[in-house]
């Protein structure tokens, strides 16, 4: 791809916890600092850029696995 003109690009990832969403929680938890604060200089720091980004959720219900349906 790179070969013909589409810029590199990497995919990373990071797991916010279980049963979490991507906000501060009252808890003081906050998964969406996580992305800010720590992957994106971890990947600078390994010479990707970090100004153009993308980001999709998977969302927590479809993450379960082996519960069951409700009655």
């Amino acid at each position: 791809m790179v070969r013909s003109g589409t810029p590199a690009f990497a995919l990373a990832t990071v797991d916010g916890g279980r049963d979490s969403y991507w906000h501060r929680r009252s808890t003081g938890d906050d998964p969406q600092q996580l992305v800010v604060a720590e992957l994106f200089p971890l990947l600078a720091k390994r010479g990707l850029r970090t100004d153009r980004y993308g980001v999709l959720e998977w969302a927590a219900t479809s993450r379960r696995t082996g519960s069951a349906a409700p009655s």
